[in-house]
């Protein structure tokens, strides 16, 4: 379990399972909101997901359905006790007439039902998540976020998947000032089991170009991946002919 600071919650994840690392067909939305004084922002991951681990994760239990229905039918009364009962007052006191006591009283109702509708919904029914459903669903998961300066801290329960992510997101990943370049390393992988050969790269900001053996510790991740994906996890595969390139601008090799 690993945790990243990104600039922002705009990210971009690798086309793989954040669980397994297998085949993404489905995106799991995961939404938090965080509250700061008297203001609050809600921020949302779209997380990708197999079939499998997107089922897992979006599973409810009976007590979450149950207040999932409920919900509006309780906003709905709390609504309507709120406009009764300042109705009533206002009636009572005699501060004003009545054309104005009734959609004044509907108003704050509704202001009153949205809010109690919403509050049960989005906070109280999550907290009754299956425990298996929600240990799939914050496989990545928001723990922090600096609204002054647009830091968010990202979690990941599977740490090939952060790697992965922060090395897609190299514009918005927060790094030490000396770990600024951004490198290039490809390598020829080959699997006899899956028959595989190939190429494969991965773009790691550094503080300079890496050793060899640095850099197929750097390539782990990538070939992790790799072999997931082509069904070939933990059978032997080869690497070689591996080659580091200091990329300029972002994207560009330089000279």
């Amino acid at each position: 379990m690993r945790t990243w600071q990104f600039r922002g919650a705009q990210l971009d994840f690798p086309r793989a399972c954040a669980c397994c690392l297998g085949p993404a067909h489905k995106v799991y939305v995961s939404e938090k909101t965080f509250i700061y004084g008297r203001q609050s922002r809600s921020l949302t991951l779209l997380v990708p997901m197999c079939d499998q681990h997107f089922s897992q994760a979006s599973a409810s239990g009976r007590l979450q359905t149950g207040l999932e229905r409920l919900s509006v039918w309780i906003g709905a009364l709390v609504g309507m006790l709120v406009a009764g009962g300042l109705f009533n007052y206002w009636m009572a006191s005699g501060s004003t007439n009545l054309w104005v006591n009734i959609p004044l009283a509907l108003v704050v109702g509704a202001c009153f039902f949205v809010s109690a509708w919403a509050l049960v919904l989005f906070y109280m029914a999550p907290l009754f998540k299956p425990a298996a459903a929600r240990r799939v669903a914050d496989v990545v998961r928001m723990t922090r976020y600096d609204p002054f300066r647009g830091l968010l801290n990202v979690q990941f329960e599977n740490e090939t998947f952060g790697q992965l992510t922060a090395r897609a997101n190299p514009r918005l990943l927060v790094v030490e000032p000396a770990r600024d370049r951004l490198v290039l390393i490809s390598a020829h992988i080959q699997d006899d089991d899956i028959r595989l050969s190939g190429r494969l790269e991965t773009r790691v900001l550094l503080a300079g170009l890496p050793t060899q053996a640095e850099a197929l510790a750097l390539l782990a991740p990538a070939i992790e991946l790799c072999l997931v994906q082509q069904g070939g996890k933990d059978t032997f595969y080869a690497v070689d002919a591996i080659e580091m390139v200091e990329l300029d601008d972002w994207g560009a090799a330089q000279r």
